[in-house]
This record gives structure tokens, C-alpha cells and sequence, in this order.
């Protein structure tokens, strides 16, 4: 995510993505069930299933989770029983324990973390609030890394080229479509974008990275179809390349204007 950015865009971006990352769930895995299950049953079990409780019960055990987390972890600091070079610690933790109950509950541990981390920093100290962003970059890069050499060596390269020109036009109006013009429109709702200039920014800024490659091998593991994992891959690649390409002019020209 760009660094120089002020605190309203850089935690719209944050927040957005995490929203996004986990109820695209919701929207995936219906068409995934239409093509399994037959269109009424399909929809009986994405209400009864995939909303209320892969996705509903996500979000409220999140919430609840992040929420007890905070409330422990200030009365930890209050009495003193916490170090401060802990609470990085704390916060991984959180993060984990997220998604083993994610896993657990067998629902959406994407946005079972989210909700948990947007509770989590509504408790948190906003003077803390910066470190803790430090922290969660490191720690994010971390594990990004690991999943970005593994997706190196699972490139069907074979594939990209049967998908020739298509493949690079699809690339081409995923980048531009999905979210520039979509930002556009829906600025006057969003009160942090408070220019074009905003919304064009954030809109532009969505790489499409580890939650696609979750879906991705999802769908591929349900239907068998090696199209799917040629199609995304293609997409998460060119995605990385460009937004990474792009980052740091476009940040500066941000600063700029």
C-alpha cells in the first residue's frame, strides 16, 4: 500500500480492502453453488449456509473477538502486566487465533479477521494506532512474501498463452473498470474522499493479491477447471507488476497535487 499518503486515504485503502477480501466470499460462492448444486437448492444453501453462518457469524464472532482482545490488552497495560515490545506479538496472535476459529466454525475466516482487527483498533489507543500499523506491515510482508514465491512456482505459463490477446484485454478492463470508475461514482457517499483526485487515488489502489489467490484455488478445487487458475493467476500477476510499478510515482504526483 502506498506510504506516503495521508492517514484518511492510507486507513480507506486498509479498510476497503479488508471489507472487500472477505464478503467477496458472499458474492463467489453463489455462482460456485449454481453450477454444483442446480439454481434452487443453490440459493436455499447460500442463505441458510454461506450468509447466515459462514458469513453473518463471521462477522459478529469477529467483532466480538476484536472487542475482548482490545478490552484484555488495555486492562493488561493498565495493571502493567504487558511489555510494549509484546503487543506485536499480541496482535499476530490475534490474527491467528481469527482464523483457527474461522476454521473451526467452518466460515469465513477472511472476514472473521477482518471484523476481529476492526474492533481490535477501535479499542486500541489511537496514539498507539501508528506503531501498531509499523508492526502489522512488517508482519504483513512477512507471510505476503512465502505466498508470492509459492504463486511463482504455480505460473501456468502454458495456459497464459492460450489465452493470447483475450487474456491481456481481460487484464487490461479488470484494471481500469473494476474499481476507478466505481470510486467515481460513489464518492459523494464516501465522506474521506473529498476530491476526484481522492477517489481516482483509491480506486486505482486495489491490487488484486492473497484473498484472489484463496478464491481462486477454491473455485478451481470445486468445479475442475484449470481455466480458472490460468484466468486469476493472470490477473494477480499483472496486478502486483503494475500496482508495484505505479506505487511510488503515483504517490508522489498524489503528495503533489
Amino acid at each position: 500500500m502506498p506510504k506516503r499518503t495521508c492517514p484518511r486515504i492510507r486507513h480507506a485503502i486498509s479498510f476497503e480492502s479488508g471489507a472487500n477480501d472477505g464478503l467477496s466470499y458472499l458474492f463467489i460462492y453463489l455462482p460456485l453453488l449454481m453450477l454444483t448444486l442446480g439454481p434452487d437448492l443453490a440459493l436455499e444453501e447460500w442463505l441458510k449456509r454461506t450468509f447466515l453462518w459462514e458469513v453473518l457469524s463471521a462477522t459478529i464472532f469477529g467483532l466480538l473477538l476484536g472487542l475482548v482482545a482490545g478490552k484484555l490488552l488495555k486492562l493488561a497495560e493498565k495493571y502493567e502486566m504487558v511489555q510494549e515490545n509484546w503487543r506485536l506479538v499480541y496482535t499476530v496472535a490475534l490474527s491467528l487465533l481469527a482464523v483457527g476459529g474461522g476454521k473451526l466454525m467452518k466460515s469465513d475466516e477472511v472476514l472473521l479477521v477482518f471484523a476481529a482487527g476492526a474492533a481490535f483498533v477501535q479499542v486500541v489507543n489511537p496514539k498507539e494506532q501508528g506503531e501498531e500499523e509499523k508492526g502489522q506491515e512488517a508482519v504483513n510482508r512477512f507471510f505476503s512474501y512465502p505466498i508470492f514465491a509459492l504463486l511463482g512456482t504455480e505460473i501456468p505459463w502454458e495456459g497464459w498463452a492460450q489465452l493470447g490477446w483475450k487474456g491481456i484485454a481481460l487484464v487490461v478492463a479488470v484494471l481500469l473498470l473494476r474499481r476507478p470508475p466505481v470510486l467515481l461514482l460513489l464518492k459523494p457517499l464516501l465522506p474521506d474522499l473529498r476530491s476526484k483526485k481522492d477517489a481516482l487515488f483509491l480506486g486505482w489502489f486495489g491490487p488484486i493479491a492473497v484473498a484472489a489467490i484463496y478464491y481462486a484455488s477454491m473455485a478451481e478445487h470445486k468445479l475442475k477447471e484449470p481455466l480458472i487458475w490460468d484466468v486469476v493467476s493472470l490477473v494477480i500477476c499483472a496486478s502486483v507488476v503494475v500496482h508495484g510499478v505505479t506505487s511510488t510515482p503515483l504517490t508522489q504526483l498524489y503528495g503533489k497535487l
